[in-house]
């Protein structure tokens, strides 16, 4: 039983990073193609559940392929995956999205941010709890996952550091 839920919690982690990085990829072409086309304001939020959801089956996809294969990440691997460079590079272009569609106004950002998730007109009918359960789980699950690292292969080492 202890194995399985070692391999769920593995499957969590990888799937939990996806999600946040598809959600912040959908939010971002959002408020670009907002920007690019005002008249689709009220549809472009669509690409954020299409971002969470590309990224669950990305992760998940990952997490098979690495099983299958057996080329689980070593620790040392592990240690040295630039996971933090590449999240902030993500966050990096979603500020940088921001930052071209509404410039340095903060306000603008979450009153934006704000019509895009609740004041559409596709999406609008699934009610404003549904949307913030989500965008609150997936960050949930997304940090978490970025500040756990479970362990692959317990019996494994780094080797001492050398003076």
């Amino acid at each position: 039983m202890e194995n399985k839920l070692q391999v769920l919690l593995r499957v969590s982690v990888i799937v939990g990073r996806d999600m946040l990085i598809g959600m912040i990829f959908g939010l971002t072409a959002a408020i670009l193609l907002a920007k690019i086309n005002p008249h689709t304001e009220n549809y472009v939020t669509i690409l954020v559940p299409i971002g969470i959801i590309a990224g669950i089956l990305k992760g998940f996809t990952k997490f098979l392929i690495l099983n299958i294969f057996s080329s689980l990440p070593t620790k040392g691997y592990r240690f040295n995956y630039p996971k933090y460079k590449l999240l902030f590079l993500w966050l990096g272009l979603f500020l940088g999205a921001l930052l071209y569609s509404y410039g340095f106004h903060v306000s603008k950002w979450f009153v934006s941010l704000h019509k895009i998730l609740f004041e559409n007109t596709i999406i609008r009918y699934s009610g404003t709890n549904f949307w913030i359960i989500m965008v609150i789980t997936v960050l949930v699950t997304g940090v978490v996952s970025y500040l756990y690292e479970p362990p692959y292969n317990n019996n494994e080492f780094l080797p001492s550091e050398e003076e």
